[in-house]
């Protein structure tokens, strides 16, 4: 196989697998891979289905109500956001990924994985669509230390637990905090990580802790600003939505004048916020976990 067949091949096929392992808020978001997002449908909308709720009523006795008939709701998201890349590799390069595909892949992965992130950033930018929010009573950020970490994950599911009128009942929820956050949280308390986190994270490197009832996640693309950043927490596969081109559609070619193959290709994508009610948002300013001062 030549390597203008060779590392297409490779692009094509650890993509999506790569996209899904490295994005945090694709992992708690209802998330699709459609071979229906083509280039030129960019700014058109495409339909996610959700899974319908089922309600429970109460009854004194004797005859039940009429059956409720279940039908799966859906989000229509549109697809705004694009990626691209464009790049070669040195002719001995070239000839290293004939020899070793391993390091094909992994090349492959650098690009991959930067895509993935620039996808959490949009994620990251939904903050504003949350229907909870924590902050101080004048609008400023809640200092975070060891001390009231877990303090702002109990007042975080209290919230949650008053925006969906009563018990959580089987939701399954998630946390997605910047390192320094989550450092405060680890010094003063012991979340645990369950044995589905520790085989997984191996596949994907993502070892989400558990503490009360969420799954809590490290993230370097929350948002910032200045000192200040954002804490998101809710419910899995109900508060956000994402749908991502199936297929990069990379193309190789030999520039005029250039001994290299260059590989080029773009993905489009769209990111949003299902439910209000099911995702709530703090705002903090996380404190440092160890004095460093000379």
């Amino acid at each position: 196989m030549g390597n203008e067949q060779l590392i297409p091949n490779i692009f094509k096929s650890t993509y999506i697998d790569q996209i899904y392992e490295a994005t945090v808020f694709g992992d708690v978001a209802n998330l699709s891979f459609s071979d229906k997002i083509q280039s030129e449908s960019a700014g058109d909308t495409i339909t996610i289905p959700i899974d319908p709720e089922i309600s429970v009523k109460a009854w004194t006795g004797g005859s039940l109500d009429t059956s409720d008939q279940l039908q799966a709701g859906n989000v229509k998201l549109k697809i705004n956001e694009g990626l691209q890349t464009r790049f070669h590799w040195k002719k001995t390069d070239e000839i290293q990924m004939i020899k070793d595909p391993k390091w094909a892949k992994k090349q492959v992965k650098k690009v991959n994985y930067g895509m993935a992130n620039a996808i959490d950033k949009s994620f990251a930018n939904l903050y504003t669509e949350a229907g909870t929010v924590i902050k101080m009573s004048n609008g400023s950020a809640v200092a975070i230390t060891s001390s009231n970490a877990l303090a702002l994950c109990v007042e975080a599911q209290k919230r949650l637990k008053q925006s969906l009128g009563g018990d959580l009942g089987t939701y399954e929820l998630f946390m997605i905090a910047s390192p320094a956050f989550y450092a405060n949280v680890l010094i003063d308390n012991k979340p645990f990580y369950t044995e589905a986190a520790r085989t997984e994270v191996y596949k994907n490197g993502k070892l989400p802790a558990k503490l009360l009832s969420f799954d809590v996640y490290e993230s370097n693309n929350v948002k910032t600003s200045g000192s200040d950043e954002y804490v998101y927490f809710g419910v899995k596969k109900l508060a956000l939505a994402g749908a991502i081109q199936k297929d990069m559609t990379l193309m190789s070619n030999v520039p005029d004048g250039e001994v290299y193959t260059e590989y080029k290709g773009a993905g489009l994508y769209g990111v949003g916020c299902i439910d209000s009610r099911y995702l709530g948002v703090a705002k903090i300013t996380p404190a440092s976990v160890i004095n460093l001062t000379a």
